[in-house]
């Protein structure tokens, strides 16, 4: 499909358009919780599908390959490669819809939504999740601010929401949410920029947060497990996982490199 330039588009996937038609799913009946024998079966099957995942994730997964860790957190966040290993343990299908989209080349802005349909082998609804990104993302912008081309960076922002979608949707069917939280390329409090209503295009996505300063001159943690507070405040492992991140492109957060390396100078 082509536009032109300037054009706005916000529109559901066509087949014409390279997308896929709606995910086609069984819904499953209600369950029948009269007796206490089915309350004890199921209570005995989800258990047993979370020491599942419990088990894999000593026995087969491994650090920064399968899930990693961000200091401070209590939970390892699961990573893509986690996730493909529990889909496939339990035999799940997975469909993945492209729900929205958002491109204006003159602004370098472009934003794709992707929802993630988890079933069973039988074809039966299990979940469903969608994720978003966009180039007014810190990690995008920054490069695209300093001259790279917004339209590059096209074919990551779509994988990058579809794999969003993908751990939000598998790690929800596992019931391991106590397991593992979200990927650690989304900080909490920076969630990714959601698609604009055509309605309003004219408004401008909300950027993200900046550092703030204290009337001390210190530098304040603006978002993530240690929102609110300063360098002398923060754990050390906190500072040497930040200064680890200094020739990472992708982190999202280089003003925070510098800070840390001032403060410890």
């Amino acid at each position: 499909m082509t536009t032109s330039k300037d054009e706005f588009i916000i529109e559901q996937p066509s087949l014409e358009d390279g997308g896929v038609p709606p995910t086609a799913v069984t819904v499953r009946e209600p369950l029948d919780l009269s007796t206490k024998d089915a309350r004890d079966t199921v209570v005995t099957e989800m258990g047993n599908m979370i020491a599942v995942v419990e088990d894999a994730k000593a026995r087969m997964l491994k650090p920064s390959v399968h899930y990693g860790f961000i200091p401070g957190t209590q939970r390892p966040s699961l990573w893509q490669p986690g996730a493909e290993i529990i889909c496939q343990m339990f035999q799940w299908q997975t469909q993945m819809d492209r729900t929205n989209m958002y491109e204006n080349w003159d602004s370098n802005i472009f934003s794709y939504t992707f929802k993630c349909t988890v079933s069973s082998r039988e074809g039966a609804l299990i979940t469903q999740r969608e994720a978003t990104c966009s180039t007014m993302e810190t990690n995008y912008k920054r490069q695209i601010d300093k001259g790279l081309p917004a339209g590059q960076f096209r074919e990551t922002i779509m994988l990058m929401a579809q794999k969003r979608a993908y751990v939000a949707a598998v790690r929800a069917a596992g019931a391991c949410s106590a397991i593992f939280t979200q990927d650690d390329d989304i900080v909490p409090e920076q969630k990714p920029v959601p698609v604009m209503n055509i309605a309003d295009s004219s408004a401008k996505p909300q950027q993200a947060s900046k550092p703030t300063v204290t009337t001390s001159g210190g530098f304040t943690f603006p978002s993530g497990k240690h929102a609110g507070k300063s360098l002398g405040d923060a754990p050390s492992d906190y500072l040497d996982w930040i200064l680890s991140k200094e020739s990472d492109s992708t982190f999202r957060y280089p003003e925070w490199v510098t800070a840390v390396k001032a403060f410890r100078s």
